[in-house]
């Protein structure tokens, strides 16, 4: 599990509620939760912000999600 999959779920936020309120597509919110494609940093910055959280928290400075260690 991702870090961001864990706030999510964490704040019982769907995908598509994210999405509406970070003002990206649910499509390419799906498409970058599941590795197909990286998080711009546009999409960075709106996503961390929805979520009040620093984008390093989520995010490598590559857009690629980080593993949240504790659901290991």
């Amino acid at each position: 599990m991702t870090k961001l999959r864990r706030l999510l779920w964490e704040k019982r936020m769907s995908q598509v509620k994210l999405a509406r309120e970070a003002e990206m597509s649910s499509t390419n919110l799906s498409d970058a939760l599941c590795g197909r494609m990286t998080f711009h940093p546009a999409w960075r910055r709106k996503v961390s912000a929805v979520l009040g959280v620093e984008e390093s928290i989520l995010f490598d400075e590559k857009g690629k999600l980080l593993a949240d260690l504790e659901s290991s």
